[in-house]
């Protein structure tokens, strides 16, 4: 007879509650919904750039690559959307980046509903770091993207 044990999901630690998540998520998806009014600012922009930046640290260490691709291919659209608005002095994106943008971001929020807690704190504390760093070189926080990948 075959011994019934717990059974293990393989997800260790805790997993950010749906509050959390909530409260991680929310300025994002607020911010993606004020680019077609032109209510998008530069303190969105900085806020879609952190939540990138964690987000490809995170699932660099846990080995999702199609993650990393959102979060890289996001970063990028973002750039040119600073690069835009450094030249004409007001925030715009084009039909086909807004779409990518809400599907990038989308599927990192799907994501990081089963992330645990651990990896985030790790992604963000290494995010400050790099931001710290960048800012003692004279650097302006939009700077501080980080379009490059760790393991390429």
């Amino acid at each position: 007879m075959r011994k019934r044990g717990a059974r293990f999901n393989g997800q260790r630690g805790h997993v950010l509650t749906p509050a959390q998540v909530q409260k991680l998520v929310t300025p994002i998806h607020m911010a993606l919904e004020l680019l077609p009014m032109g209510l998008y600012s530069e303190q969105h922009g900085h806020d879609l750039a952190a939540f990138l930046n964690v987000a490809q640290l995170a699932s660099d260490e846990a080995g999702r690559n199609d993650i990393h691709d959102h979060a890289h291919d996001a970063a990028v659209i973002l750039l040119r959307m600073r690069d835009r608005a450094r030249a004409r002095g007001q925030w715009n994106v084009t039909t086909d980046e807004r779409t990518d943008l809400y599907r990038h971001v989308l599927a990192i929020d799907k994501w990081m509903r089963g992330v645990s807690n651990a990896r985030w704190k790790r992604a963000l504390r290494r995010v400050l770091t790099i931001c710290d760093t960048a800012t003692a070189e004279g650097k302006q926080e939009m700077d501080c993207i980080d379009i490059g990948r760790a393991g390429a």
